[in-house]
């Protein structure tokens, strides 16, 4: 399954919402105020934009807001206003959303559990399928899945799960056979409508954000083609020798999720590593998580000490009871305890201002030795990737072995940390931003974004970048 970051889903608005009464100018002054009073970004945006811009957009929305009487419109209304300040890290969304094609996924038509002597009986013939056919054996996660053409649609029958509460035969996706629309149970058995299906190379079958791949009957695909569709729809780390000189490394995400998969992948290949003079990173459509995630990976690119900017946090009432709720924690340490405590203190001083949790400006990061290899490390950006993933790229831009390669990246990076509050009503929630870095106004990335040191043009097709990296590095 391939999952975003919290930092790039945060753009919903909540316009899915169809019918639902709702008193407009009351959301949007709850909002006005709530997002004044705790954001961290707010200040910096009316400083960069001007007070006169700040009341144009506020008197436009106002009067958008009172014409405004179903959640539906007045989503799209508070979005308008909000991405204003930004892009991303943030966002507001309505509460309990039904869109027309969930709608429809409700009333569609539940094909009863097959017995496991039907189930084995198709799953016999499955490798007799051709290859081009959607049907076959497929995985997306702990499921193994047998799709089978059923009359007028395309069911997905649990095989194997690992999820218990899941068991064999029972219906798992059901696909129109023209493969326009269906729908996907998720692992509580809820619905979720499917709009985008994408059947690529015989082997991906991609449903909205979810991407099974088939197992049965076996598609074999030339190798740099496999690797390219694995690293696009990766939903783990994973490490491929691409040839006696070069590893490849994919990182699609750097959520604490990941942490232990990465660090036991870079145990495995560590000896490949450091006998290997090429090493390519890849990072695209890393949404981002947190700078721990990869922290292993830090030493084989290391060269000189690494620097990074401290953030500041937004002191108010709501965002500060995050931190004296972490004094609570019986599993904070005594060497942290006098720390946070000293924090929260200095921000229940200073309401309305910035604290930060260590002094300084920057942090610094120092390992013992340079490793030779590898000599050349080549990491690979684009659009989509964000927050920790910018992150990542300012650390290893600090070693002279790290050349970027690739496009502009998302620029969610300046303002980050989310939180969320739900409106009195609960018909909405706002997601925002509790802090900073404190080079934000002298260093800009969000909404701008960090360009790489070789772009990649429209020329040179996606699932050609890694050969086209190599051939960089190799020259």
């Amino acid at each position: 399954m391939k999952r975003t970051g919290l930092a790039l889903l945060l753009t919903l608005s909540g316009y899915f919402i169809f019918g639902q009464h709702c008193e407009c100018s009351e959301q949007f002054k709850w909002l006005k105020k709530t997002f004044e009073e705790n954001d961290a970004g707010y200040v910096y945006t009316l400083e960069k934009k001007g007070k006169q811009s700040y009341e144009l957009l506020n008197h436009l929305i106002a009067e958008k807001a009172e014409k405004s009487n179903d959640v539906n419109t007045c989503a799209t209304v508070l979005s308008e206003w909000l991405h204003y300040f930004r892009e991303n890290h943030i966002g507001i969304y309505a509460t309990e959303t039904v869109s027309p094609s969930e709608q429809s996924a409700e009333s569609a038509r539940v094909l009863p559990t097959v017995t496991e002597k039907q189930l084995h009986q198709w799953e016999a013939a499955m490798s007799k399928q051709p290859i081009s056919s959607v049907e076959g054996i497929w995985t997306i996660g702990g499921y193994t899945i047998l799709m089978k053409a059923v009359k007028d649609q395309i069911v997905g029958y649990i095989l194997k799960s690992e999820n218990p509460d899941w068991k064999p035969g029972e219906v798992k996706i059901q696909l129109a056979v023209k493969m326009d629309s269906g729908v996907y149970y998720l692992g509580d058995h809820s619905r979720q409508a499917i709009n985008q299906i994408r059947f690529e190379v015989n082997k991906y079958l991609t449903l909205n954000d979810l991407t099974l791949e088939k197992q049965v009957p076996q598609v074999i695909l030339e190798p740099t083609k496999e690797l390219s569709y694995k690293a696009k729809y990766a939903d783990s780390p994973f490490a491929y020798q691409i040839d006696d000189a070069t590893v490849y490394i994919k990182l699609p995400s750097f959520e604490l999720q990941h942490k232990e998969k990465l660090e036991a992948l870079v145990a495995e290949w560590e000896k490949r590593i450091l006998q290997s003079p090429y090493l390519v990173i890849d990072i695209r459509d890393n949404g981002g998580g947190s700078d721990r995630t990869y922290a292993s990976i830090l030493p084989f690119i290391y060269t000189n000490p690494i620097y990074r900017n401290l953030v500041e946090f937004y002191s108010s009432d709501i965002n500060n009871k995050t931190w004296t709720d972490l004094l609570n924690n019986p599993d904070l340490s005594e060497e942290e305890r006098p720390i946070f405590e000293d924090f929260v203190k200095r921000l229940e001083a200073n309401k309305g201002g910035f604290e930060k949790i260590f002094e300084g400006t920057t942090s610094v990061i120092q390992f013992e030795n340079v490793h030779p290899n590898p000599q050349k490390v080549a990491l690979l950006i684009n659009e989509n990737t964000a927050s920790a993933g910018e992150q990542f790229i300012f650390d290893l831009e600090q070693s002279w072995k790290v050349k970027t390669f690739g496009r502009q990246t998302k620029g969610a990076f300046d303002v980050g940390n989310v939180s969320t509050i739900a409106s009195p009503d609960t018909q909405f929630v706002l997601v925002y931003s509790t802090s900073r870095y404190v080079t934000i106004g002298k260093i800009t990335v969000d909404d701008v974004g960090i360009v790489p040191d070789f772009y990649i043009g429209d020329e040179i097709s996606e699932d050609l970048w890694i050969t086209y990296v190599i051939s960089k590095l190799k020259e």
